[in-house]
């Protein structure tokens, strides 16, 4: 799933308890309800990664690298959940500049 497919998938913290929300059109157990799941799962694994990387995706502790996945990978899986990194810098533009 976010990993290099060569190692088993190592969590570095639980998923949230709470299953998320199904698709209200699926049906339990069929093919959309599942990735329905997969897709809040990841989002939720690449928001973390993003968090503990405070927006950084490239380099050294990035979050590309925090999930073993190229960077052009996790931007592609950015783009299709709907994640922007600027939600997860510290600070803003103003304060790189000035500072």
């Amino acid at each position: 799933m976010l990993n290099n497919g060569r190692s088993p998938l190592q969590l570095a913290r639980k998923l949230s308890a709470t299953a998320p929300r199904l698709n209200a059109n699926a049906n339990p157990g069929t093919l959309e309800a599942i990735k329905d799941v997969q897709r809040a799962t990841e989002k939720e694994y690449i928001v973390a990664a993003l968090k503990k990387a405070r927006g950084r995706i490239r380099g050294a502790n990035g979050a590309a690298e925090l999930l073993h996945i190229k960077p052009t990978t996790l931007e592609s899986k950015m783009a299709r959940l709907n994640i922007r990194k600027q939600d997860f810098c510290q600070g803003t533009a103003e304060d790189e500049l000035s500072g």
